[in-house]
């Protein structure tokens, strides 16, 4: 090119850094997390893109190693705290995206610096939370609190599968999502099939006789719908059944498919959850069986 032309070229305007927020937006959410975390090197104008970027998607490409590819979910925890420790503004959807977890069980390892509660109070704006305890396991977990440190106002959805809730912890780990979230609109239970009775750490009973105290400060006012399936109906779940019914006067149906049992105690279960208090006269128990 002659200098004369190298003398009169413009630079190119920057049209992808003047376009609105919202349409930067919706071009990022397209890409990998790994390609949008790149575009803090394109100029100082986005160099903290990736820092207020409203929606993001973690797949097991972010945390996935050559050096171990059969555990998809090494830092798994240690990359979603860091992300919300370092996150600017609202984050208004969070997607996880870990395929292989789909079919094979695996062992989420929470330790004290990332406990799950920590990572609940990252996320405040949560709506519906999933949680199946045979494809991700927490028993490595030494202490589940009574609530989290900060209420799940937003969250609308609880669906936890394969619980026992005979079984200590994972009873106080539903127990703790459920205090922690007041204003829940459904709630689902699915109880694991193949509970026996034989649990590794029994509820102890005065932690069962506690469950009433212990939700008396709480009312459900947007509770429509509980789900208990494949349950065996010990006294810890009817507790919490009979804490449900008593606190939340908008429920419209409790629906109760007890695990395999005989025809008498099913009988005399049923007998029992009608004599419970119910604040809300719209709702109806539906009691299944087999």
């Amino acid at each position: 090119m002659p200098p004369e032309e190298q003398r009169l070229r413009l630079p190119s305007p920057d049209r992808l850094s003047n376009l609105p927020i919202h349409l930067i937006d919706d071009i990022l959410s397209r890409l990998s997390f790994r390609d949008v975390v790149r575009t803090s090197t394109l100029s100082v104008d986005w160099q903290y893109t990736c820092r207020r970027f409203p929606e993001v998607k973690f797949d097991q490409t972010v945390w996935e190693t050559q050096g171990d590819l059969a555990s998809p979910t090494i830092g798994f925890i240690p990359i979603l705290d860091c992300f919300f420790m370092f996150h600017i503004g609202t984050t208004l959807k969070v997607t996880l995206d870990i395929a292989s977890l789909k079919y094979e069980p695996k062992e989420l390892v929470l330790e004290e610096k990332y406990g799950f509660d920590n990572i609940f109070s990252s996320i405040p704006a949560l709506e519906y939370f999933s949680w199946d305890h045979f494809e991700v396991d927490i028993g490595s977990t030494e202490f589940i609190p009574t609530r989290l440190p900060s209420v799940l106002n937003c969250l609308k959805r609880l669906f936890i599968s394969w619980i026992t809730l005979g079984e200590f912890f994972e009873l106080s780990f539903a127990l703790c999502m459920i205090r922690s979230s007041p204003n829940l609109e459904e709630i689902e239970i699915q109880g694991c099939i193949l509970n026996d009775g034989n649990y590794f750490e029994s509820v102890p009973q005065e932690v069962v006789d506690e469950i009433p105290a212990s939700f008396s400060d709480i009312t459900f006012n947007n509770l429509r719908t509980v789900k208990f399936y494949d349950v065996l109906l010990e006294e810890g779940e009817m507790q919490l059944i009979k804490v449900l019914l008593a606190n939340s006067p908008a429920l419209v149906k409790l629906e109760i498919k007890p695990s395999q049992m005989e025809t008498d105690k099913s009988l005399k279960v049923l007998a029992e959850i009608t004599k419970f208090q119910q604040t809300s006269s719209k709702a109806e128990v539906v009691y299944l069986v087999d």
